[in-house]
C-alpha cells in the first residue's frame, strides 16, 4: 500500500486487483485487474498520474502501470526479476528502480530494458543486508540520483550515489 506525493491518493493490493481510493473520501476511484497474487510493490509517479505494481505472474514477475484519472493500463513488462519488494519511479517517469532480493535495477520505460545498478559479485551478501532489513536505496525528490548501500561479499559495507539519467557513480565510498 502507498500513498500518492500529495496524499490525495491511496493505493492497495489485494488478491489479482489494486485498488485506488481518494484518500480523504474513501470514495473507490478504480479497482485495476492487477497480478495473480497481491502486488508485491506499488509506486506512484512524483504527480500522482501514475501508478505501478509489481507482481507475480506464472513463472515470474510483471511490472504494471496505470493512468490514475483513467484507471488504463500504460504498460505491462515481463520483468524477467524474482523477488521485488521495491520499486520508485525515476527521471521524470522515464524510468523506474526495482529492488530484488538479488540487486537493484534500473527500468527504461523506452526499450523496456532493465540494468543492474550493482556489479553482479555483490548479490549474494546483498541479499544478505537486505533479509536483515537494512534499507538498501533511496532516490532523489527529483528522481535523477539514487544513493544505494550494500555490503560487497569482502570489505565493509558501501555507498554510492548514482546518476541515473547516464548511469555514472557520482560520489562513492
Amino acid at each position: 500500500t502507498t500513498y500518492s506525493p500529495e496524499g490525495n491518493l491511496v493505493a492497495g493490493s489485494t488478491e489479482k486487483h489494486v485498488y485506488l481510493w481518494d484518500a480523504k473520501t474513501g470514495h473507490r476511484l478504480h479497482q485495476l485487474d492487477a497480478h495473480e497474487q497481491p502486488a508485491k510493490a506499488l509506486a506512484f509517479n512524483q504527480t500522482g498520474a501514475l501508478v505501478a505494481s509489481i507482481g507475480l505472474e506464472g513463472d515470474g514477475e510483471a511490472l504494471r502501470i496505470w493512468d490514475t484519472q483513467t484507471g488504463e493500463l500504460l504498460e505491462d513488462t515481463a520483468t524477467g526479476l524474482t523477488k521485488s519488494g521495491q520499486i520508485d519511479f525515476v527521471l521524470q517517469d522515464t524510468g523506474l528502480l526495482i529492488h530484488t532480493v538479488k540487486n537493484i535495477y534500473q527500468y527504461a520505460r523506452e526499450g523496456n530494458t532493465f540494468t543492474p545498478l550493482i556489479a553482479p559479485d555483490t548479490s549474494d551478501a546483498l541479499a544478505r543486508s537486505i533479509r536483515g532489513g537494512n534499507p538498501n536505496y533511496a532516490v532523489s525528490s527529483d528522481g535523477q540520483r539514487a544513493v544505494i548501500c550494500y555490503k560487497p561479499e569482502e570489505g565493509p559495507y558501501q555507498v554510492a550515489l548514482h546518476n541515473l539519467a547516464d548511469g555514472s557513480v557520482v560520489a562513492s565510498t
